[in-house]
């Protein structure tokens, strides 16, 4: 003999479990999806901020050799000074000339020629000395900064001199 109340009783029972059950699912996943979208919106805030802060200093970056390079294009005012085209090194395949401290380097590729030319450009590219030593103690994460032209002919200020595995 089967007792049909207690068959109903069963079935009640279930849903009775099952739909607090089911509705605090629901609001556990509604409140995790706001805790998500909150992260989101402060990652893409912090992100923003910092690509703000990164764009400045870029753009003043870009602005600083934007100076230099016009600095280098004018021409210079001082004598042709024949005293910077001595002590130039030349090796097989380039040539090197090591100025003072704070003067920087020069380093060529090919045989040196000694030109009017040569020493015009030597001259322009000595004259971003103080602009190059600028960069190189406002930007710690510097090593060295340098002007290359199309012509192999390269300018370098460097903040440790005493390996030159940049120049190899």
């Amino acid at each position: 003999m089967k007792f049909l109340p207690l068959k109903d009783y069963y079935r009640s029972l279930f849903v009775a479990l099952f739909v607090p059950l089911f509705v605090a699912f629901l609001l556990c996943l509604h409140l995790y999806n706001i805790k998500v979208e909150r992260a989101i919106e402060k990652r893409q805030a912090d992100f923003e901020q910092v690509s703000a802060q990164v764009s400045h200093i870029m753009s003043s970056v870009n602005d600083f050799f934007d100076n230099a390079f016009i600095s280098y294009q004018q021409p210079s005012v001082e004598q042709f000074n024949r005293n910077l085209l001595e002590g130039i090194n030349q090796y097989d395949n380039y040539y090197y000339r090591h100025f003072s401290e704070r003067q920087g380097e020069i380093v060529g590729k090919g045989q040196f020629a000694f030109s009017n030319r040569a020493l015009i450009q030597w001259q322009q590219a000595t004259t971003l000395s103080p602009t190059f030593n600028t960069a190189l103690s406002l930007m710690q994460s510097l090593s060295a900064v340098a002007y290359v032209d199309d012509s192999g002919f390269a300018y370098v200020v460097r903040r440790n001199k005493s390996q030159s595995t940049m120049l190899n």
